[in-house]
């Protein structure tokens, strides 16, 4: 039953220049083991929810024996990518599949959409098994356009800022660090009956070679732009667990993802590294929090707007003047354009930690007074945006608010139990993975 998927790796493996810098043996160790294979009788596709070049997304019963996240209800998600000679799959979308199959394999996280397996289908295709999200991507609930009430409140948008900053943190903290390069809001899924928002789509993912320290996974190629030529050297080892590795910041260019997200430096061309990632996560911060899409208000195409960010202009989201100078400070830094300047993503994750701990909800109440409101919500509603109403709060053994008193101090202690908790979560995903 494995050796269909086999066969049809073999044969995009030892296919075009591109797919040979593929390492055959190790990828294939990578996912193409007995466990990550499902047999295509395991999945009965129920609708179709995408479809691209590189193929289609079909929501998918699963009957195998391997165990979903609670409130799956036996449902996946099926990347099917075509791979037959008349298809359109290109060399670059097959190099990027196989890419995006053993990183989503590696980086077991709780903010990264869960990878579940494989499958070769007898006509020739391949696809790639994650868990399903239930509700949909942050996509819509951005670009919602309602007068009435927005679909999630603020307090929502800064728990998946939280989480997309949690996930990026993970990535970064990869040695070499992993960098996304497709942070949009379509590749955010809320997932499980709590509406846990996840990071996917790793197809532009791009890292120097070397070990992945967090996972312990020898990363056998390099995807990077075609005229990289290290990208088709053999891999080099790490030298440390928190080593950083040069050619990650010097040798990586090249225009990716949605433009009206993606940094001043890679629209330029120029060298980047996973700061980055930084620059998008900000903009999509600044979108949950505002609840509304930026630079609406411009009647700009993205290719405008991109050109606009990377000049001299250095156009940015116009930050509410209501919003606490410590708030603005961070999207500030976040979106700098000197790539040096922004934080990492475990600092801003911890900061994140501290405003959704915070007590007497200081912070996020002033954040909402420059939300975007609807009518209901104009009369009367908007303590409702102090709580989280989309999805139920994700840790819920986490005592009850304090009193005003001493809330500072209990504050920073709730922070920390926050980012705890997010520890002891990500060390049972790699364990169960």
């Amino acid at each position: 039953m494995h050796e269909q998927p086999s066969s049809v790796f073999d044969g995009f493996v030892n296919g075009g220049s591109r797919a040979r810098a593929l390492d055959a043996v190790r990828v294939r160790n990578a996912y193409l083991a007995p466990e990550s294979l499902i047999p295509e009788a395991d999945l009965k596709p129920v609708s179709k929810l995408g479809e691209g070049t590189f193929g289609s997304v079909w929501a998918c019963k699963y009957s195998g024996p391997k165990k979903l996240d609670e409130g799956a209800n036996g449902v996946v998600a099926a990347k099917r990518l075509r791979l037959r000679p008349d298809a359109s799959a290109s060399e670059r979308d097959i190099a990027n599949f196989a890419a995006e199959l053993v990183l989503l394999k590696a980086c077991a996280s709780v903010h990264v959409v869960r990878f579940i397996g494989c499958v070769g289908y007898k006509d020739g295709t391949f696809a790639l098994v994650t868990e399903h999200a239930a509700h949909g991507s942050l996509l819509p609930l951005i670009s919602t356009s309602s007068k009435l009430k927005c679909p999630y409140t603020t307090a929502d948008g800064l728990r998946w800022a939280s989480h997309l900053a949690s996930a990026l943190a993970f990535l970064h903290g990869c040695t070499p660090p992993v960098i996304h390069r497709n942070v949009k809001p379509e590749n955010v899924l809320l997932c499980g009956p709590t509406a846990i928002a996840k990071l996917a789509d790793f197809g532009l993912a791009t890292f120097a070679a070397g070990r992945c320290a967090s996972v312990g996974m020898v990363v056998p190629f390099s995807l990077d732009d075609d005229d990289n030529d290290d990208a088709r050297r053999p891999a080099a080892p790490s030298a440390t667990p928190d080593a950083r590795t040069p050619a990650l910041r010097g040798r990586l260019t090249g225009r990716r993802g949605a433009l009206q997200y993606v940094a001043p430096e890679v629209f330029r061309g120029e060298p980047f590294a996973h700061s980055a990632d930084t620059f998008s996560f900000a903009v999509i911060a600044f979108e949950l929090l505002q609840r509304h899409a930026a630079y609406t208000e411009l009647y700009m195409m993205q290719e405008q707007i991109a050109e606009h960010v990377a000049s001299a202009r250095a156009l940015r989201p116009t930050l509410p003047a209501v919003w606490p100078e410590s708030v603005k400070a961070l999207f500030t830094s976040m979106w700098a354009a000197a790539p040096s300047s922004r934080p990492e993503c475990s600092h801003v994750l911890a900061t994140l930690a501290g405003w959704r701990a915070d007590a007497g909800s200081t912070v996020l109440a002033q954040i909402v007074q420059g939300s975007r409101r609807g009518v209901l919500e104009l009369s009367g509603f908007s303590k409702a945006m102090l709580r989280t109403t989309f999805g139920e709060r994700q840790h819920k053994t986490l005592p009850a608010s304090p009193s005003e008193s001493g809330a500072s101090s209990v504050s920073t202690a709730l922070a920390k139990r926050y980012l705890v908790a997010d520890a002891e979560m990500e060390a049972k995903a790699k364990a169960e993975a």
